[in-house]
């Protein structure tokens, strides 16, 4: 039932709210976190993650993208849910690197990058490792 639900709220974005760089694909987010959802199998983890990162953002810049806004809340909740433990890493996994990353707005003007970027790592402080490094 809870993936029900969280496919519901995900569906119910308008994602299209959020274009702004040249590269965002709104059906990419949406099908990269419906994979999220009905992930079970820790050796896909990898390949999800990666879709996600790179649907919400380019992972191999280190950037994300204003998307972030309202996947930052569906994240969490995979995040905090014990039922699927795959799942539950990944999206542990892929908030620890979105804290990381840097945002790229492209024309989006909803908000400055000094905005989300604090907006983010409010968000994702706790799902950092930042209290780990030396």
């Amino acid at each position: 039932m809870a993936n029900k639900s969280l496919e519901a709220r995900l569906r119910d974005i308008d994602w299209r709210q959020y274009s702004g760089p040249e590269l965002y694909a709104p059906d990419k987010v949406i099908a990269s976190l419906l994979a999220l959802i009905d992930l079970h199998d820790q050796n896909a983890t990898n390949a999800v993650g990666e879709a996600v990162l790179n649907a919400l953002g380019n992972n191999h810049q280190g950037v994300y993208y204003p998307a972030v806004i309202a996947a930052l809340d569906i994240l969490i909740s995979m995040a905090e849910a014990a039922d699927q433990p795959a799942r539950t890493r990944c999206a542990r996994s892929i908030l620890n690197d979105l804290y990381y990353f840097e945002p790229e707005l492209g024309y989006y003007d909803g908000s400055s990058k000094e905005e989300l970027k604090r907006f983010v790592c409010s968000k994702l402080q706790p799902y950092s490792d930042e209290e780990f490094s030396l």
